[in-house]
């Protein structure tokens, strides 16, 4: 690909992860699968995946079959004390933007953990643990938001609405770059009885959703591809 190729193609926005889309982004698992979540416990830290599990018996789906999970539910409660953390896309926000999402099952032991950053996040769970969500800075992994469950509960009537309204994240983005991005990340450090939560029904109003690199590059050479048959 030569240099002149090179800047067209950064020019139109082409090897660049710029945003694919805005406005409401919903996120239902019902597919099966975790729908562009990742799981995203840090380095050195014990821990298990969140699966994306349709079994009635653990945590229905709070709006279809399929809810967010630990993979080995099983284990849960005062025996687990892995660290559970999973990721959604990055996106960006404004002061317009609302997020809002239901949680099942316990609620840990505190509101707002004794950590703000994901680089301090502990690296096993214990009966003082976060056991929620929470929003993410990107940039330096500050936490700027936490939310979780008012009391325990579980089955179809345990679900519970968490999030956040435009007032606290404008005031929480206040201080960023128009072009910050964020993550909710979904935390479980938290190990005790109801020592285990899922989620579901992830809605984003006013967001914009961000392609990992790997896209954006995709979208580059199939933007090339199109230049060189149009040169042709």
């Amino acid at each position: 690909m030569n240099k002149r190729m090179l800047t067209k193609l950064s020019a139109l926005g082409m090897l660049t992860a710029s945003p694919c889309y805005a406005a409401t982004v919903n996120y239902n698992f019902d597919d099966g699968t975790l729908q562009g979540w990742t799981n995203n416990v840090p380095s050195g830290t014990t821990g298990e995946d969140y699966i994306s599990s349709n079994s009635v018996t653990r945590s229905p789906g709070q709006s279809g079959s399929y809810s967010v999970l630990e993979s080995d539910f099983s284990d849960r409660d005062g025996t687990d004390t892995t660290v559970k953390v999973i990721s959604s896309e990055l996106f960006t926000m404004n002061n317009s933007s609302t997020i809002s999402l239901y949680l099942n099952g316990g609620m840990g032991s505190t509101a707002t953990p004794t950590w703000s950053n994901y680089s301090n996040l502990p690296s096993s769970a214990t009966d003082s643990g976060y056991l929620g969500v929470a929003l993410r800075r990107v940039s330096d992994g500050e936490y700027l938001l936490f939310d979780r469950k008012a009391t325990n509960g579980q089955y179809s009537g345990g679900w519970q609405q968490v999030g956040w309204n435009t007032t606290e994240i404008s005031n929480a983005i206040s201080g960023d770059a128009a072009n910050e991005t964020y993550q909710i990340d979904l935390i479980d450090t938290f190990s005790d009885g109801w020592g285990w939560v899922s989620m579901d029904t992830v809605t984003m109003e006013n967001v914009t959703v961000v392609p990992e690199p790997s896209s954006a590059v995709l979208i580059g050479l199939g933007g090339l591809s199109l230049m060189m048959r149009r040169r042709k």
